[in-house]
């Protein structure tokens, strides 16, 4: 009898320091054996362009068989050579498994050289190769930094009226505004060019004097990211798309995105 396989569910957290991103794939559909992905693997990539080294990384899970009640390990995953290639140069940088995480866990995590700092504009190739000769590849181009100046935001009765225009290569972007003033906060756009926009956050109540410092923390997300945040964003009871896959030869999603933290004294204006 054919076995079905199901996944752990796709987890949208903030756990990495100073980081709103994923930092786990989830689970994924059931059928994997009709969709002929060959690794049973669950991956989650990034390319994170930021300030900060070492921010990248590769996050790995195997597939669960349900009628085994075991974690399916054709791949071998902490075993697999993790790398990044950059088209511009060749260069390659070989991750390195996150030693903090517990060897009996079903998961790893592949953390970055401190050699590697990820450019704007620059593309990234995943190259994943495990014992038994799988392989997963794709690729991801690396979003322009997001750029906001003080005369980009403007107060006006009782909401910021905020001028952005998307850079480069970006298909998505969420803006974190601090201190919480603000009625949505983030502020999440999607867009298909990147010309002008013009956002209107509404403040809350106790905000409508405001003064003092604003905070503006921008991530301009690939369109890899805005694809998959799009499959999952409404999903019900945890049910997946079972066609959601921006990788070769596994589920899961290898994204890039650029960050930008901008502070203005809104006093000024």
């Amino acid at each position: 009898m054919k076995k079905t396989a199901v996944y752990l569910l796709v987890i949208l957290s903030f756990l990495m320091a100073g980081c709103y991103l994923p930092n786990q794939p989830g689970p994924l559909p059931r059928g994997i054996n009709e969709i002929r992905y060959d690794t049973n693997v669950n991956i989650m990539g990034v390319v994170r362009n930021d300030s900060v080294p070492g921010q990248s990384f590769v996050f790995m899970i195997n597939c669960f068989d349900i009628e085994e009640n075991a974690f399916v390990d054709t791949s071998n995953i902490k075993s697999a050579i993790v790398k990044f290639i950059e088209e511009q140069t060749g260069y390659e940088y070989q991750f390195t498994p996150d030693t903090t995480l517990s060897d009996t866990l079903p998961y790893v995590k592949f953390i970055s050289p401190p050699s590697f700092r990820p450019m704007a504009n620059t593309r990234y190739f995943l190259d994943v190769t495990f014992p038994n000769g799988a392989k997963i590849i794709d690729s991801a181009m690396v979003p322009g930094k997001p750029q906001l100046s003080i005369n980009d935001v403007i107060l006006q009765d009782n909401a910021l009226l905020i001028r952005y225009s998307p850079p480069i290569h970006s298909a998505y972007t969420q803006i974190y505004i601090s201190p919480d003033i603000i009625e949505d906060n983030p502020l999440q756009i999607s867009y298909t060019d990147t010309s002008q926009i013009i956002l209107r956050a509404n403040l809350k109540a106790n905000a409508s004097n405001l003064q003092g410092k604003l905070r503006f923390d921008i991530y301009a997300f690939d369109e890899n990211y805005l694809k998959y945040q799009k499959a999952t964003e409404n999903l019900f009871l945890h049910q997946y798309n079972p066609t959601i896959s921006t990788v070769d030869s596994a589920y899961g999603c290898y994204f890039a995105m650029s960050d930008t933290s901008i502070t203005f004294d809104i006093s000024a204006k």
